[in-house]
């Protein structure tokens, strides 16, 4: 039926495209954000659980920047222990050398007594200052391995004790952060705020870094050696120069007359060895965290991954089928304008009767 109050066929034609209009809209926005659900009013469900799973993503991303400072803090710390390793090797070297060197002892006295500029020139003199320059290499060394503030390796004047703990983030479990744990004995080399230096089986040793300590040496002369917790380094006592460092007391109690001066010197060597394997043990620990940061670090990012993927399977557009649905709605609304063109011209029909 034709009507000259109502053109239903342009009612529908018109309704065809404003629907057609409307798919190819979300279409176009779909394409252009990529996203299939961009917003709650698209799919409340799916919006709801992408969000959530965006908010543990960015938790996960902030853990995985932790865990990246805490393995740099790690790595840092190994690469000053590896490098104070290698100077005690060359140190130990240079022991064997110097006991080539050591001099004659009668009657429990040296056979002859030399003030410090005649031993500056001997060969055990040279070695003596190659080896305390090695000291103080180690002690820039330590002293150097900080990354961001922090240094492991130790402890200043004031600072904390070695019962402590350092903590490293490894994961988050739900709104839980989970870190571990290094105790700082099992890592601190130099313990500046320490009150004393004692043998290892002394009361008050625990408070002593790994290379602190009191180690019984025997080079020229007997010599008394007393610590300073102004300078943090061994002092010289009376006109003799000793082997001296920023790590170590050395002592000498026993008389030179008891036992001869290489088995003295064979105790120092022995000394060295104990500090050289409490080093590799402390090594091994931060080695084995490294490891354990590592794996944890891939953990969180595989992780990280996933849950994008997960995100990406809820609320992503499928391109491919956007841009395809996209040609074919272009098509269908070419299709309703001229629809709805043709209903348009009806009342031109029923005009051209009354002109008859």
């Amino acid at each position: 039926m034709s009507s000259i109050h109502t053109n239903h066929s342009s009612i529908a034609a018109l309704q065809n495209l404003r629907s057609v209009s409307s798919r190819m809209s979300d279409t176009q926005q779909q394409i252009s954000s990529g996203l299939r659900v961009g917003q709650a009013a698209d799919d409340a469900a799916y919006w709801s659980i992408a969000t959530t799973m965006r908010s543990e993503n960015l938790a996960l991303s902030a853990v995985s920047d932790s865990i990246g400072l805490g393995r740099a803090i790690l790595d840092t710390t190994y690469a000053g222990m590896e490098q104070v390793l290698d100077y005690f090797h060359e140190f130990k070297n240079l022991l064997v050398m110097a006991k080539d060197q050591l001099p004659a002892v009668t009657n429990g006295t040296w056979y002859d007594y030399e003030r410090d500029s005649v031993y500056d020139g001997t060969a055990l003199g040279k070695l003596d200052l190659q080896m305390r320059e090695l000291f103080d290499a180690m002690t820039d060394t330590i002293a150097a391995s900080s990354f961001n503030g922090v240094n492991l390796l130790q402890v200043e004047k004031g600072g904390r004790s070695l019962a402590e703990s350092v903590s490293f983030v490894t994961g988050i479990q739900g709104s839980t952060i989970l870190t571990t744990d290094v105790q700082l004995k099992d890592v601190v080399l130099i313990n500046y705020n320490r009150t004393g230096d004692f043998y290892d089986n002394q009361p008050g040793a625990e408070e002593q870094g790994i290379l602190d300590g009191k180690v019984d040496i025997v080079t020229y002369e007997l010599f008394a050696t007393y610590f300073s917790s102004s300078t943090g380094k061994v002092e010289r006592n009376g006109d003799h120069y000793i082997i001296r460092n920023g790590l170590w007391n050395y002592n000498n109690t026993p008389p030179f007359s008891s036992q001869p001066l290489e088995t003295y010197f064979d105790d120092f060597m022995n000394g060295v060895e104990g500090k050289i394997e409490k080093l590799t043990q402390a090594m091994a620990t931060v080695g084995s965290l490294q490891t354990r940061m590592a794996i944890q670090d891939k953990f969180v990012t595989l992780l990280s991954d996933h849950v994008e993927s997960g995100i990406g399977r809820l609320v992503d557009a499928d391109m491919n089928e956007a841009s395809t649905r996209l040609k074919a709605l272009q098509t269908q609304e070419q299709l309703s304008v001229q629809a709805l063109s043709i209903a348009n011209t009806s009342a031109d029909v029923i005009l051209s009767l009354f002109r008859q």
